[in-house]
């Protein structure tokens, strides 16, 4: 990829985040109240982060290759997960899955 199209990448993500962020005050107070957008806003960091915890699993392509590797990463991404659900709180979890799973590697 090329510096262009590097910046236009990080430009379009950063539009449909401003995008997201400002829609709420663009709408009318009631549908902000629907029962439905109510437990999808609840739900929704949740899955996300399930999402980045699944897409951060390196597979191994054969089971004597890298089988050590994936259970330390499965651990640590137990940690994250816990943690999230335990304190809600998403940069702390993501530092608890670094450190565990540096530990982990250091101890094996």
């Amino acid at each position: 990829m090329n510096t262009i199209t590097i910046l236009l990448t990080v430009a379009a993500m950063a539009s449909v985040m401003l995008l997201c962020r400002a829609l709420p005050l663009f709408l009318p107070q009631r549908w902000l109240q629907l029962g439905w957008l109510q437990s999808l806003n609840q739900s929704l960091p949740l899955c996300i982060m399930l999402i980045l915890l699944f897409s951060s699993l390196n597979i191994p392509t054969s089971l004597s290759s890298g089988f050590t590797t994936l259970l330390y990463e499965i651990a640590a991404l137990a940690v994250v997960l816990a943690s999230y659900i335990w304190l809600r709180n998403t940069l702390l979890s993501v530092v608890l899955g670094v450190v565990s799973v540096n530990l982990l590697y250091l101890l094996g």
